[in-house]
């Protein structure tokens, strides 16, 4: 990956700057990456732009701006996320679903998050009145997009996986049986799995945390996701997140690995 051929992703919120950089998208070799660098709440105007060179304080020059999704949603924070696909740009956030056209910025596709997911198949079975903590991933090696949500008023979890690589076609999804009281959701994927983490019942820092690793075909079943092969592990430490990892040569022997403050542990699921 070199410094020419990385894009910057930057968005401001609705009330004013709120933060700094939610991600990049790196395109290395043709393979395209989303890797979230800071965990801010934002919202509103997606600006792109190439880095001119990956030294702190470097200059950029910016290709393109075009505005975001804006709220405010069910709280004051947007939690705004999205990812990047080969054609789309998915902006994710409490109080919107909206995809753009890669190439030119315009809105192909617009609805409330609470509508995007009654929408998701089979319709009118997801039915989340707060939406929080939206998160969104696109994994180029199946070619599909990964949503979620939490609902704040039922403390429960919903996974969403569309259908192609096209966003704007159907999607379909599943109230998970996973618990917290407050998720704080994240997920990676491999050639091999869906991988994810949330908050538990725990008040001790290093078990905070619970997880789940889930076969990518089951994930990307026909019939929707299918949680049936969902293998749980309990008590990662807190702020545990399992990196993507886009290596089309991976072996199911190879392990997972999840990232932590300090501590990266390294482990086999399927």
């Amino acid at each position: 990956m070199t410094p020419q051929n990385m894009i910057l992703m930057t968005y401001y919120s609705y009330i004013g700057m709120a933060g700094g950089v939610v991600g990049c998208l790196a395109m290395d070799g043709g393979r395209e990456e989303m890797m979230k660098t800071a965990p801010v709440f934002l919202a509103g105007a997606l600006l792109v732009a190439a880095l001119a060179r990956l030294a702190l304080g470097g200059n950029g020059t910016i290709l393109q701006s075009f505005p975001g999704g804006s709220g405010p949603g069910y709280k004051a924070s947007p939690d705004t996320t999205g990812a990047v696909g080969p054609s789309h740009v998915v902006d994710f956030e409490d109080s919107w679903f909206q995809v753009h056209d890669k190439a030119t910025g315009q809105v192909v596709l617009q609805m409330t998050m609470s509508n995007f997911w009654t929408w998701v198949q089979p319709g009118n079975t997801l039915v989340l009145s707060a939406p929080n903590d939206p998160r969104m991933l696109y994994d180029p090696l199946c070619g599909r997009w990964f949503a979620s949500c939490a609902d704040d008023t039922q403390h429960k979890l919903y996974l969403a996986v569309s259908t192609s690589s096209d966003p704007t076609q159907p999607w379909k999804g599943v109230l998970t049986p996973f618990q917290s009281p407050d998720f704080e959701f994240r997920m990676g994927v491999d050639k091999n799995g869906f991988y994810a983490c949330w908050c538990n019942y725990q008040a001790d820092f290093h078990i905070e945390m619970d997880g789940c690793a889930i076969p990518i075909a089951d994930m990307i079943a026909s019939g929707g996701p299918n949680l049936s092969h969902t293998n749980m592990f309990t008590n990662f430490q807190m702020e545990s997140f399992p990196a993507s990892d886009w290596n089309a040569n991976k072996t199911l022997a190879d392990p997972e690995i999840f990232l932590n403050k300090g501590l990266h542990q390294i482990i086999n699921f399927l």
